[in-house]
């Protein structure tokens, strides 16, 4: 057919077989919470799930992405199953994760993460035994569906848990913004008005790809992967 003759000085891109990048570029992004829920790994850590569409904050909104997060806010089982750690002074902390989606939460719905309303809903989860995801029943954050927050997402170079001899790529959060003020947690307790850190954030880790590579043979166990189980009120210090 002539509507589809091409003229003969045409450029074509030479064929090729990829997925395209998955992971986001290290950066700053509005994010939308499209999903929040709670699961637990097959030794009990509990963790937050987050699916998030994020867009480059001060960019194109249609450029848009969806992502997704694993944190883990307890421990296993084994340590007791408990969102806070013993240092070596003998001083309890908050684990990272446990502190990162306390942020989060609290400058998306303005609650922490144990004052949450949770209800359980059907969820699709990937399944080891199906393998495709398929619907189980998790506790979903309710209020914190559709709420806004500015992320500053780290683009992460590691070792393949499955064959350590390559590496994957993977984002993860690495600070919470407030969507309106654009401050840190820190920021809004000292009282400022207008935002400092972000700009410092972005100038020391936008577009860089952070290294956590390790050579083969000393790469250090991952978290087991999630699975479907009850998620009791936990969070309780």
């Amino acid at each position: 057919m002539a509507l589809f003759e091409m003229p003969a000085d045409l450029q074509e891109d030479a064929p090729s077989d990829s997925l395209g990048k998955r992971t986001l570029d290290s950066g700053l992004y509005k994010a939308k919470i499209k999903l929040a829920y709670l699961d637990q790994s097959d030794k009990g850590a509990v963790s937050v799930n987050l699916i998030v569409t994020s867009s480059p904050l001060d960019g194109d909104a249609n450029t848009s992405k969806e992502t997704r997060f694993t944190e883990y806010v307890t421990s296993n089982n084994e340590k007791g199953t408990k969102p806070y750690y013993v240092d070596k002074s003998g001083n309890k902390r908050p684990l990272p994760g446990f502190s990162r989606m306390n942020d989060l939460l609290i400058r998306a719905t303005g609650k922490s993460l144990n004052d949450q309303a949770v209800e359980p809903k059907n969820v699709k989860v990937w399944s080891k035994d199906a393998q495709q995801e398929v619907p189980q029943e998790k506790n979903v954050f309710i209020d914190a569906l559709n709420t806004e927050v500015i992320l500053g997402i780290i683009e992460i170079k590691e070792n393949k848990y499955s064959d350590p001899s390559q590496h994957i790529l993977k984002n993860e959060i690495d600070k919470v913004f407030d969507s309106e003020s654009r401050l840190t947690s820190a920021e809004i307790v000292q009282g400022k008005d207008a935002p400092e850190f972000i700009q410092k954030w972005a100038e020391s880790n936008a577009g860089k790809v952070r290294d956590k590579t390790k050579k083969v043979g000393s790469v250090s166990g991952a978290p087991a992967s999630n699975s479907s189980g009850s998620t009791p009120n936990i969070f309780s210090k």
